[in-house]
């Protein structure tokens, strides 16, 4: 199960650097200071750039599509899986490390302490089959948080 986990956490690593409004509101609570990225496994990329609307595509391939971001989003990437999407993240810029609540970002989400640091961490919803991350990356230009949500069983199906 450790394995797994840390496959999770490098996959969704890489992820950042290459669902429907009633499970995002199962996810999130409140207003948060980025958009939520949409989080239904499956949904297809024309579902997704509509959802996106207002946003600037900035790359898009057979498996990805990269969004540049608003405001504090510095992008938004989706990824999919035989044309169905199946992991989404956001990098954040953040100037204070310290004002978000990852635990209203995952709100429905079990924290997995043993994933989770001051500046990591892993949830999990068993019930959405989604794996929820965060990380905090640290250098001159200022900081970043990656923030991703990822299907599992596309990662099991995957091994």
């Amino acid at each position: 199960m450790k394995k797994f986990i840390i496959l999770v956490i490098g996959i969704c690593s890489l992820f950042l650097l290459s669902c429907s409004k009633k499970e995002v509101d199962n996810i999130i609570i409140g207003k948060l200071p980025f958009k939520t990225p949409i989080v239904e496994w499956g949904a297809t990329k024309d579902k997704v750039k509509q959802y996106m609307k207002g946003y600037t595509l900035y790359s898009e391939t057979n498996s990805a599509l990269l969004y540049l971001g608003k405001d504090t989003e510095h992008s938004i990437n989706y990824q999919f899986v035989s044309e169905k999407l199946s992991a989404s993240s956001v990098l954040l810029l953040q100037s204070d490390e310290s004002n978000i609540d990852f635990s209203k970002i995952f709100k429905n989400f079990e924290l997995l302490p043993m994933l989770t640091s001051g500046t990591t961490g892993c949830y999990l919803n068993a019930k959405m089959k989604t794996l929820g991350t965060y990380e905090l990356h640290k250098n001159t230009n200022g900081n970043f948080y990656s923030i991703s949500w990822i299907e599992i069983n596309n990662l099991v199906e995957g091994e």
